[in-house]
């Protein structure tokens, strides 16, 4: 059983929830797969996707933006997490415990 130490006084809510960038990407899928056949055939921007090569702008709008969403949110989760500084850290939580062990040495 892992030991713990010290007191937690203080506790940082993310200012979004961190769940969204696993979501976004998911749900980009999600709608291209269930209208990518009708974002296609919609005909948008359909010159500019043949002449950059990439096929239909309308689903690769949907991939990129969902993929750029998540990554947004995660930069803005981490600017947070570095913005914690130790004077509003009042405790510290630490655990020890072994992952695996190869021989006398505790991973």
């Amino acid at each position: 059983m892992p030991e713990y130490s010290g007191q937690v006084t203080h506790v940082e809510l993310a200012n979004i929830p961190l769940w969204l960038i696993a979501l976004l990407p998911f749900l980009g899928a999600a709608i291209n797969a269930l209208f990518g056949r009708r974002l296609q055939a919609s005909g948008w921007q359909q010159e500019r996707g043949e002449s950059l090569h990439i096929g239909s702008p309308a689903v690769t709008l949907v991939a990129i933006g969902a993929m750029l969403g998540a990554f947004a949110l995660t930069v803005v989760s981490v600017i947070q997490l570095f913005s914690i500084t130790r004077r509003r850290t009042y405790g510290r939580l630490s655990m020890e415990m072994t992952i695996a062990q190869l021989g006398r040495r505790h991973l």
